[in-house]
């Protein structure tokens, strides 16, 4: 199964806008029920939708802090800085490998 229809199929905002329309359908098509029980029953389901979203929004950007996480811990330590306003002084230049 493509990865896209895997994640689609187990998104709760999908599944739970599936059931909404699949109920709307069912009462405005094949059932005669006014439209006050109608939203009496979606409003719920819609309710759980903005609630999945909201509950949703830090997502993304935990994900991301994850993998600069990883990165951090993976990367080779950065150089020192340097100080350009100094005169250049050869034997204050640190070599290569050198443990302080």
């Amino acid at each position: 199964m493509p990865t896209a229809l895997k994640d689609l199929l187990s998104s709760k905002k999908f599944l739970t806008a599936l059931v909404a329309a699949i109920v709307a359908g069912a009462l405005l098509l094949g059932w005669h029920v006014d439209e006050t029980t109608v939203g009496l029953i979606l409003s719920p389901l819609l309710a759980a939708i903005v609630g999945q979203s909201v509950a949703d929004i830090g997502k993304p950007a935990a994900e991301v802090q994850v993998k600069a996480d990883e990165a951090r811990i993976t990367a080779p330590p950065a150089p020192p800085p340097v100080d350009l306003r100094q005169p250049y002084d050869p034997a204050t230049v640190p070599i290569v490998g050198d443990v302080p």
